[in-house]
């Protein structure tokens, strides 16, 4: 037996010395492993078992004063589980039933004859044997809980049609903010909790695991208190050896601070400039791009009103027509004539998006200088211009989001905020293989130039539609990949729906 000890120590309480010492010796013949120290009173066997390590204890139960029932019950207030051999000359079924009561692990009654130590010494190396393997278990159990419960993601284990909740840890409530019992009870309140535009791909998601595909996906979940979450959760089923699904395993990862850094770092190294003004009218944050598009340093505009870029009838212009009219509509793009900090004038490609907190996101392009060096493969953002009906979009060298056009706004319906930083197959429709091909597509575009497919395209609303995609590469002076533009001209049938 592999998980015995290489010494069996036994603590052996009985009264009559002579049968205890027998009992000591041929244990030790059964078994040179064998190590029993022998007692012939509770107390002392309780003293002994304080004092020092035993694997198995063995005790007769008729001794005066305390009973081996009196002397197991003691045992069982400290050690619930170790083995326990009530060895007695007194069998009985009431005696049998209190010990199996009281928690006795083992129950034999003495025979004559050197065959019942045979018995006698299989019994204690089967129950030590148990009480290890138990205790690795246990051991294993207690760790994997201790993890789970020091652990900022979610690790669950369902049933294979996800009814039944067989384990979560408590970062469950963290990032959905109901209780683990609301949970147990009702395993799939956790769906009402998901945000509506991504429900439906969670259950797709949900119904290929439950099929014996493992997957990934990247939602929103809505907490009560703290508003939107986005997590990435990653689940495999675990097979019978049938190849059915015995229980579906897997971790939820809160990825809503990696979706804030990754959108600025995205912002922080995008090459059009942008910026962000507060309802008072001042600069709040400046990326490089808008500072050097200007000619100032990021500190010399943060915190500077944004008439500071204009000559006053530009501005007035701004202030009295453009501005009153993204606080209607939520957004505004045209051209702007802006100054640099020498006094230059600039006409800007100027996009103006309100925020839910009232302040307003700018981004600035110079057209001047796009429109006399943009090139087909080179500088694409003059399709932001001539891209008539069609939606376009610009993304960065890995393929995240950093521009678009009005069509594609009013097309998709998503606002600057919801899909700015975020990745091309956001827009992709989750029901199809279209979303993991996304990056092929970026990939092909990388090394050809340009490449265009047929896709499902998702709107904000959860609807989708298919349209032509073109992927155009974007080149610096020095050949290396700028972003790529994105174009899709829809069938007037793919418009979003008054």
């Amino acid at each position: 037996m592999n998980s015995l000890p290489p010494k069996i120590r036994v603590l052996h309480v009985d009264d009559e010395p002579d049968l205890a010492e027998l009992t000591a010796m041929f244990l030790n013949r059964e078994d040179d492993r064998f190590v029993v120290d022998s007692k012939t009173n509770v107390s002392d066997g309780l003293e002994a078992f304080s004092d020092g390590e035993f694997h198995c204890i063995v005790s007769d139960y008729d001794m005066p004063g305390q009973s081996g029932l009196d002397f197991l019950t003691t045992i069982r207030e400290t050690h619930p589980r170790v083995p326990f051999i009530l060895y007695t000359g007194k069998g009985s079924e009431d005696v049998a039933s209190e010990a199996i009561s009281a928690g006795v692990t083992d129950y034999l009654q003495k025979e004559t004859g050197t065959s019942q130590y045979t018995i006698l010494a299989n019994r204690i190396k089967n129950a030590v044997a148990n009480y290890n393997a138990q205790e690795v278990i246990r051991e294993t159990e207690q760790r994997f809980s201790e993890l789970a419960e020091n652990s900022e993601d979610i690790l669950f284990s369902v049933t294979p049609d996800w009814s039944g909740l067989l384990f979560i840890n408590s970062a469950f409530e963290d990032i959905w903010g109901i209780p683990v019992e609301v949970l147990e009870d009702t395993p799939d309140v956790f769906l009402t909790h998901i945000h509506e535009n991504d429900r439906e791909k969670a259950l797709v998601s949900m119904e290929k695991l439950s099929n014996g595909t493992p997957d990934e996906i990247e939602y929103r979940v809505i907490h009560p208190e703290q508003g939107v979450h986005w997590v990435r959760g990653q689940s495999k089923p675990i097979l019978n050896e049938d190849g059915s699904v015995a229980r579906i395993v897997g971790y939820v990862q809160d990825i809503t601070a990696y979706k804030g850094d990754h959108g600025l770092r995205v912002i922080e190294t995008a090459t059009e400039g942008i910026s962000l003004v507060e309802p008072d009218g001042t600069f709040s944050y400046l990326n490089p791009a808008f500072a050097s598009l200007f000619g100032y340093e990021r500190s010399e505009l943060n915190g500077r009103s944004w008439k500071l870029l204009y000559h006053n009838e530009e501005a007035d212009r701004l202030e009295h027509n453009i501005l009153p009219e993204v606080s209607k509509q939520g957004y505004w793009s045209g051209e702007t004539v802006r100054l640099t900090k020498q006094g230059n004038r600039l006409v800007t490609d100027h996009r103006l998006a309100k925020t839910e907190s009232g302040s307003i996101v700018c981004t600035a392009q110079d057209l001047t200088r796009e429109r006399s060096t943009a090139t087909k493969y080179g500088e694409f953002y003059h399709l932001l211009e001539i891209a008539d009906g069609s939606a376009f979009y610009t993304l960065d060298h890995e393929g995240y989001l950093t521009r678009w056009n009005d069509h594609a706004r009013d097309l998709l319906g998503h606002s600057v905020e919801d899909v700015l930083g975020l990745h091309l197959d956001t827009l992709l429709s989750s029901d199809s293989a279209d979303g993991s091909r996304a990056e092929r597509f970026i990939e092909s575009a990388r090394k050809d130039g340009e490449v265009t497919a047929e896709v499902e395209w998702c709107r904000s609303d959860g609807s989708t539609f298919a349209a032509p995609m073109t992927i155009i590469a974007s080149h610096t002076p020095e050949g290396t990949i700028r972003g790529f533009g994105v174009i899709t001209a829809p069938e007037e049938t793919a418009s979003v729906p008054a």
